[in-house]
């Protein structure tokens, strides 16, 4: 008699241990904000910067002893550079944790840029597929500016998540051609507005302007209740400005208008830059996707120019980048960070044209990231500049062996395997960093809150 036999099926991570019937369900999202606080974890113990996040410590302490939260000193000197959102975070942060901690104050970091993760997770993977959606957030959070601001203490990853949050929401509404929820939109550039000023205005607005020229759905401002947006906006702006000019009265609007505002951006009296700085500062930003992204968003522009068959997200996408990269470019005052609020557009368009891009160009562009790795730790070896020394040993070592591995994983476990270890180059950076936290500390003199120490603002 013939013994029956077991049919060998698939293994299925689900069925095999039945997760179903003890009610646990899988998602992705969840793991998001968990993932980010172990990348970051390695650098618990890093203290203060006294380039700037020293600055804002000192700036969070002088409101608190002069108990007015909308007007703020440095050095006994007015300070309306940044609005005050970012200060009541370090402030709140201070009464959580009983004092000022970098890691204390990053965790709301990686709350917002979590937060802005699992939105677009959930958002490109009804649009997409969970494929695009995780290759999305992984290019985004990995590249150098994005994984940087997270870490340090500044409030550039608030104004880029809140302005990423505003027009993600802005574009679902227009593809549900539902605008009942479009007033959420108003709300998170008012949110960006507090948090960075003026440029969490622009790029948004500017951007929902423009692509109504180019969307096949036709709409107008009326119908998407933009009108009515500027009114939620006016009502942020007015929540810091009216406080402050009841305060201070004209000293505060001459200091916010005429010396910040216009000074920033036609004389630059801090950060002047030539016009063309981003064209070549750009690519950097979102190292180790530099050749990829590039290569993405040449095809694509050549694409809508030729072809016109550029979908509306795409297009959505590129006037994002490109629109933002010029009011930027026109401002005479310039930083690399200021490119923040374009990396997450750069990562999902790179993201939903990865599978488009030909076997053959990819392995191209594959050879070039290696290329570049190999010869940046090279050049690396020859550099001596102040804030690089401190990390000098790390990044050529991270930078060698990542493009080591990620070449031989190319070869001998494909080309996907290659690809994904080179998003890991800042983790392991980190996580190498964090054995040498307190060498990486003296080193960049850095160091924690002391109410004796008298702060000179470094230039």
């Amino acid at each position: 008699m013939k013994l029956p036999t077991k049919k060998i099926t698939k293994f299925n991570f689900y069925k095999d241990f039945k997760l179903k019937k003890i009610k646990i369900k899988f998602k992705f999202e969840y793991f998001i904000p968990i993932v980010l606080i172990l990348v970051t974890l390695p650098l618990f113990n890093r203290m203060f910067t006294q380039r700037n996040e020293l600055k804002y410590l000192y700036i969070a302490q002088n409101i608190i002893k002069n108990k007015n939260p909308f007007i703020y000193y440095l050095s006994g000197k007015l300070y309306t550079d940044k609005p005050p959102l970012f200060f009541w975070i370090i402030i709140f942060s201070k009464f959580i944790f009983r004092n000022y901690y970098t890691y204390g104050i990053v965790i709301f970091n990686i709350f917002i840029e979590s937060f802005l993760l699992i939105k677009l997770y959930r958002f490109l993977k009804i649009k997409f597929d969970e494929n695009v959606a995780i290759m999305s957030i992984f290019i985004t959070f990995t590249g150098i500016l994005q994984y940087v601001s997270v870490i340090v203490v500044r409030m550039d990853i608030y104004l880029s998540c809140f302005i990423a949050l505003s027009l993600l929401n802005f574009f679902e509404c227009y593809e549900k051609n539902d605008y009942q929820k479009n007033w959420i939109t108003f709300v998170y550039i008012g949110f960006a507005f507090l948090f960075k000023g003026i440029v969490g205005l622009l790029t948004p607005l500017l951007v929902i302007i423009l692509f109504k020229f180019t969307a096949s759905k036709k709409y107008s401002l009326k119908e998407t209740g933009f009108y009515k947006g500027l009114s939620i906006i006016l009502a942020f702006v007015l929540f810091w400005i009216i406080p402050a000019y009841i305060s201070l009265g004209n000293i505060f609007i001459n200091e916010l208008f005429f010396k910040q505002l216009f000074g920033r951006a036609v004389k630059a009296f801090a950060h002047k830059r030539p016009f063309y700085y981003y064209l070549y500062t750009l690519p950097m930003t979102v190292f180790p996707w530099t050749v990829y992204s590039v290569y993405v968003m040449y095809k694509s522009i050549i694409s809508w120019i030729k072809e016109k068959n550029t979908s509306d997200f795409e297009k959505f996408l590129l006037i994002w980048i490109f629109s933002t990269l010029f009011y930027l470019s026109v401002s005479s005052s310039k930083l690399v960070i200021y490119l923040l609020p374009i990396v997450t557009p750069i990562g999902i368009l790179t993201a939903i044209n990865y599978r488009k891009i030909p076997f053959e160009i990819k392995n191209i562009l594959f050879f070039i990231t290696i290329s570049i790795f190999i010869v940046a730790s090279i050049v690396m070896i020859f550099s001596n500049s102040r804030d690089f020394v401190p990390f000098k040993v790390i990044s050529i070592f991270s930078l060698f062996n990542i493009g080591m591995v990620s070449l031989l994983l190319f070869l001998k476990a494909g080309k996907k395997a290659g690809f994904i270890f080179l998003g890991l180059l800042f983790p392991i950076v980190t996580f190498v960093a964090g054995f040498n936290i307190s060498k990486i500390n003296k080193m960049t003199d850095a160091r924690n809150y002391d109410s004796n120490y008298i702060y000179i603002e470094k230039k």
